[in-house]
């Protein structure tokens, strides 16, 4: 599922590695999701402060609603 949502990132993107989407997930909403290398990094912005956690740390709940969110906008 993350090779997926990297290629989906890429395309909704357009050529950059970040996409700026608002997604609420169990605890927190997710302003951001960033290629680095083979990696997806979520940001929250909270104020002045860019919080930074690989996807990978994320319950498989939570990467499922990112994905179901991000395909929901490629047919949209």
């Amino acid at each position: 599922m993350k090779q997926d949502l990297i290629k989906i990132i890429k395309i909704l993107g357009v050529d950059y590695k970040e996409i700026l989407v608002d997604i609420q997930l169990d605890a927190i909403v997710i302003n951001s999701l960033e290629i680095d290398n083979n990696n997806i990094i979520v940001h929250v912005f909270s104020g002045d402060m860019d919080i930074e956690f690989l996807y990978d740390d994320l319950s498989n709940k939570n990467k499922i609603t990112i994905y179901q969110f991000l395909t929901s906008m490629l047919y949209n």
